[in-house]
């Protein structure tokens, strides 16, 4: 039996419906904060980058098997919310990171 590269179904399921919260979240979010004046778009821009460069979204799996293990219902409305919501924190982390080590 050898070594597989490929994620099971369930995790791939989770990255694809985080990701796919994340970018409907951010292009609202864009959208909303462009439409005041452009410049306010920008910081924006750079944190969408981050998160559509992709990942492995493991952050929120181990939300989802946290959530789940403790007997949390895994078809709960804002379970997605709160994976996406992970995923975005760590961006934001990574984009402050950048900002003060003037990346």
């Amino acid at each position: 039996m050898g070594v597989s590269n490929n994620p099971p179904v369930w995790l791939s399921s989770i990255a694809t419906q985080v990701e796919s919260r994340l970018s409907e979240f951010l292009q609202y979010e864009q959208d909303r904060w462009s439409g005041i004046d452009d410049d306010l778009g920008i910081p924006l821009g750079e944190l969408t980058r981050l998160v559509d460069a992709g990942g492995k979204r493991l952050r929120p799996a181990f939300c989802y098997l946290a959530f789940v293990g403790a007997g949390g219902d895994a078809n709960a409305r804002d379970l997605l919310d709160t994976q996406a919501a992970i995923e975005l924190l760590h961006a934001s982390a990574l984009l402050h990171d950048d900002i003060i080590d003037g990346s």
